[in-house]
């Protein structure tokens, strides 16, 4: 038959969560509430008060989680503490970032000609005049340009795993993707280097493994503030 009273050194089974968390842990010993049952077991002298539900438990219902106790059913729904949870770059993050540095060389050293060519001419003629001698050409090497700075900005931002991040990549590799499919169209049926293929292909993969690297870092975010996960004695392991 089961002690009504429960000592409240009882030998319990160790807290272990779904996080790498050390901030839940078995309730302390403290000024236990006078004339309070637990909620569970009623035969049971309430050990503490569960800091959400307000109701009273006994000493192997509760698990300690930042400071204050929960009982089983309410752990999941305590705060989250700020700067508990990070989450690093993934093996996706390393492959997205890798591949966008690659593609900014690889596209800085088939449009180079085009760069310095723009380049040249705001050299000589000056911002305001190169403007105002804007041609297609020059246009596009202006592109050229942005894309090849922004892939490289967006290997490095991508590491973040932001949202801010996410968007400036996705919106330089669309630009981008436009840019080189309207060159592979002009050049497809002159037998010149198709090498924007290649481009095209690099930029494919570089959208792909971005976003995929996004949707891994969101899904260990949340893995990592579930803590609902609990191996705790329940009443009847007494």
């Amino acid at each position: 038959m089961e002690n009504p009273q429960l000592d409240k050194n009882t030998n319990v089974k160790s807290v272990t969560v779904s996080v790498a968390s050390q901030n839940v842990s078995e309730p302390e010993q403290g000024k236990m509430p006078k004339g309070e049952k637990c909620a569970n077991h009623p035969w049971r002298d309430a050990y503490a008060q569960c800091s959400y539900c307000k109701r009273y438990f006994c000493y192997p219902d509760l698990v300690r989680y930042e400071g204050k106790e929960y009982c089983l059913e309410d752990l999941s729904k305590a705060p989250i503490a700020k700067g508990t949870f990070k989450v690093g770059p993934n093996r996706y993050t390393y492959v997205a970032s890798l591949l966008l540095i690659v593609s900014s060389l690889f596209i800085l050293y088939h449009t180079y000609p085009q760069i310095t060519g723009f380049v040249g001419q705001i050299s000589k003629f000056g911002i305001y005049g190169f403007l105002m001698k804007l041609s297609l050409s020059s246009e596009i090497g202006l592109v050229n340009l942005f894309v090849v700075v922004g892939l490289l900005i967006s290997g490095v931002v991508v590491f973040r795993n932001s949202g801010v991040g996410l968007g400036f990549t996705i919106l330089v590799i669309f630009i981008a993707l436009g840019l080189f499919v309207f060159e592979y169209m002009n050049i497809v049926n002159t037998g010149a280097p198709n090498y924007y293929i290649y481009i095209i292909a690099m930029l494919i993969f570089d959208t792909v493994f971005t976003i995929v690297s996004r949707v891994e870092f969101v899904e260990r975010l949340y893995e990592k503030k579930s803590i609902a996960t609990v191996d705790w004695p329940k009443f009847e392991t007494f």
